[in-house]
């Protein structure tokens, strides 16, 4: 069994409490039979929010993989990735946990930045990491951030590394807490049950010893500490006995004028490791009433020297071990109470009993009990994964998406990595380098340039018909992508899933399985959007050909078809008869609320008059997609009816005008291909959303992104197909009713009932519910046959 422990080194170094703990934990698994242990340290920086973040990036992608088990107990080093990961608990961040309550400042992000809106919302929704990451290096370049919004703390960094550790601890087996008043964190540990709890001892060799007539204290002069409170306290007890004071810190000189003028009082400064232990070997009590401490090793080691603890009923961990008037004593945090407490223990008739009692309270606590909880016996090897296997085939890039057929296939699959490992092989530009991307810890998603020879041939269709078809191509070409092959057929091999994303690798599919489930999420009615788009084309009769022979024979062999509307289902059953008696499901095309922020009418309007005052704005999302080409030439003539407006066009779409004359209204700006941050800095700026679609097929996704921001929306029928609107969502017309529509509708105020509603009825996660439960039914029927 080799195990990592995995901690941060801060910067600048100081040893600790912790970094003592992972040397005696490492020490202690390597005296275990079977067991060998070393320590991963990384320097983790906490001077501002840019470190904090480089620090859990670091840790985020570090690999471990080559150990049986891994071990972290402190922010961020609980980033790391692994399947068999138990975090033994100290505390996270403080700053913005169980101490952020003390800076009086708001949990909720309010800000008239739409960026940091933006990635609030999305921490708030469950972004997963990677994407957090991503919006957060946007950020770094985004203009008018406030300094104090990301300052330590802050509600923003609050919001993001409560997201980063929550997104963490998904993917933990096993939580160990080294105190009962750390388990019950809960927020720590964020939603999790079952927290054991294992003490750690001290590397302290206590001894015990006749009692001298001196109370000792030791620890960081610090104000959590409160030894203020135990200096009042004994300068009201009328007693012959000392108060010694061991330990330096910031509160020393304020310390030492508290107790001047009482003799009894002494301060002996740093002590060596020896000095320590004789002190504490002749003492007679030790009183120890820090504020809400998580575990407190000066109990531990005072008890086990057979020293009665003088402790408070808020101190924490120390009240776990101490019963009053059998090994010690428990007083309110009062200057009163703790002088009762003094008096009690100074008075106490019964030493020798109290004193035995004390060392018999922690007898039971060792390197041993703590390593049983922490690796349990037996544990040999790696826990081999129960997970099914997904394999999804795309003829395009997912991640990040930058269009709706991507954002469909990412968070279809990101919704099912939380049941089943997803690895997604996707074909992308031959110019492009191969990479392979870690979305989660269940989530991979491979980039495979597509090769010399299928580029060639996908240029010549290109060339011929104009109209781009590298998704097509793979139908009749897919043996001049080998590349791409043979990624699919590696990634098949243990699969239990495979999934074509559109039909056209379908073909490529069921030549590389055997009794892997293969299922066929549809996006389009294909053979009618084709048709649409290559009316007139060169290769108008082999595009067709194609799609026609790979669609009907997706239809007729998978175990289960997707369709994204309940009018793709029947066009395609009209179209494809087998498609009727087969398993199939309708998933709706959903949301990416968390990618989208809904700012407030005075957030807006500041955020308007800063960037475009006094312009009306309409915003159009479109990539290059035939039906979005036709849609742009639309908008032209509606931008020259409406000249008083400037039309925003967002995405890929833009390229295919981009040496063209035919767009000549003065008022469309393209913007091209945006990030996440942009779309939704765009979205912000706009007073309303069109939509003037006159042909495709499926629903269209942008149609969710223009009403989580609540804009007002005007829409073609064909563009809003699919979708269950409620009344007064959107203006529905005619292309030549756009202008007029348009010039009555741009000033509507947002809608805040179309953001609830997208995220309640459209967001990924409720859509893709019946989609998962299709796939477990599935493998439940395929296991019972099987058996």
């Amino acid at each position: 069994m080799n195990v990592a422990i995995v901690a941060p080194s801060h910067v600048p170094f100081a040893l600790g409490g912790a970094e003592r703990l992972w040397t005696n934990l490492c020490d202690a698994i390597n005296n275990t039979v079977g067991a060998q242990a070393d320590i991963i340290k990384i320097p983790s920086q906490e001077g501002d929010f840019w470190k904090i973040v480089e620090s859990y990036r670091q840790f985020y992608n570090l690999d471990v993989s080559h150990f049986d088990q891994v071990i972290t107990g402190k922010n961020p080093s609980w980033m790391i990735k692994h399947d068999n990961h138990v975090v033994y608990m100290l505390h996270p961040f403080r700053g913005v946990y169980d101490t952020y309550h003390l800076f009086r400042l708001p949990e909720e992000v309010s800000s008239a930045h739409p960026q940091l809106c933006s990635i609030a919302r999305a921490c708030e929704l469950g972004v997963e990491t990677d994407e957090l990451f991503a919006m957060i290096d946007g950020l770094r370049e985004a203009e008018n951030v406030i300094p104090g919004e990301l300052s330590l703390p802050s509600p923003f960094l609050r919001a993001v590394l409560h997201r980063f550790d929550a997104n963490a601890m998904r993917g933990v087996k096993k939580f160990v807490a080294i105190s009962k008043t750390v388990a019950e964190r809960r927020e720590y540990f964020h939603g999790a049950s079952e927290i054991a709890v294992a003490y750690p001892p001290s590397d302290l060799p206590v001894r015990s010893g006749a009692p001298g007539k001196y109370l000792f204290t030791y620890s960081r002069l610090d104000e959590p500490k409160r030894i203020h409170l135990i200096i009042e306290a004994f300068r009201r007890v009328k007693t012959d006995f000392e108060l010694r004071v061991a330990g330096v810190g910031g509160q020393l000189e304020r310390l030492r004028e508290l107790a001047s003028g009482d003799n009894r009082i002494r301060f002996l400064g740093r002590l060596s490791e020896e000095s320590l232990i004789e002190q504490l070997q002749s003492a007679y009590a030790v009183p120890f009433v820090p504020y809400q401490e998580d575990y407190g090793l000066v109990a531990i080691e005072a008890l086990g020297a057979g020293k009665p603890l003088i402790t408070c009923t808020d101190s924490g961990g120390p009240t776990e071990f101490v019963m009053d008037g059998r090994n010690g004593f428990i007083a309110e945090p009062t200057i009163e109470s703790l002088k009762g407490a003094i008096e009690r223990c100074v008075h106490w008739p019964r030493y020798e009993a109290i004193s035995a009692a004390a060392r018999s309270t922690v007898s039971d606590i060792s390197w041993p009990r703590v390593v049983e909880s922490l690796i349990p016996s037996g544990s040999t090897k790696k826990p081999v994964s129960t997970r099914k296997k997904v394999v999804s085939l795309s003829t395009y890039p997912i991640y990040p998406p930058k269009g709706g057929g991507q954002a469909r296939v990412f968070y279809l699959c990101r919704e099912l990595s939380k049941d089943f490992d997803v690895h997604a092989v996707c074909l992308v530009d031959g110019a492009q380098e191969y990479a392979t991307h870690r979305v989660s810890d269940h989530f991979t998603v491979e980039y495979v340039p597509a090769d010399k020879t299928y580029c060639e041939k996908d240029w010549d269709l290109y060339q011929t018909g104009g109209i781009p078809t590298t998704d097509v191509a793979m139908v009749g070409h897919y043996e001049q992508a080998p590349s791409f092959v043979r990624a699919a057929k590696a990634s098949i091999e243990d699969a239990d899933i495979v999934v074509a994303e559109q039909p056209y690798t379908y073909k490529l599919a069921k030549k590389l399985t055997t009794d892997q489930i293969r299922i066929y999420n549809s996006q389009n009615v294909e053979l009618l959007l084709k048709q649409q788009m290559f009316r007139e084309s060169a290769v108008k009769d082999v595009v067709l050909g194609w799609t026609e022979e790979v669609e009907r024979l997706a239809c007729e062999d998978a175990d289960l078809i997707v369709y994204c509307s309940e009018a793709d289902r029947k066009n395609m059953e009209r179209i494809y008869p087998a498609a009727s008696s087969k398993s199939a499901v309708v998933v709706d095309n959903g949301a990416a609320g968390e990618t989208i922020s809904y700012l407030s009418s005075a957030e807006r309007r500041e955020l308007k008059e800063r960037v475009l005052p006094g312009q009306l704005v309409g915003i159009f999302i479109a990539s290059w997609h035939q039906p979005n080409i036709e849609a742009v030439r639309d908008l032209n003539k509606i931008a020259l009816q409406t000249p008083n407006i400037l039309y925003i066009v967002v995405g890929t779409v833009g390229a295919f005008f981009k040496d063209s004359d035919e767009i000549n209204a003065q008022n469309i700006v393209f913007t091209g291909l945006v990030s996440n941050q942009e779309k939704d800095l765009l979205l912000q700026l706009a007073d309303f959303a069109v939509n003037p679609m006159s042909t495709g097929s499926g629903t269209n996704i942008k149609m969710f992104d223009y009403m989580a921001c609540g804009l007002p929306l005007i829409s073609t029928v064909v563009g809003a197909r699919g979708i269950d609107l409620p009344e007064g969502f959107a203006e529905i017309a005619s292309i030549g009713q756009f202008p007029a529509v348009i010039e009555r509708v741009a000033k509507t105020p947002r809608n805040i009932h179309k953001r609830i509603y997208v995220e309640q009825r459209y967001d990924w996660r409720a859509v893709s519910s019946r989609y998962i439960a299709e796939v477990r039914n599935l493998i439940s029927s395929r296991e019972m046959w099987r058996g």
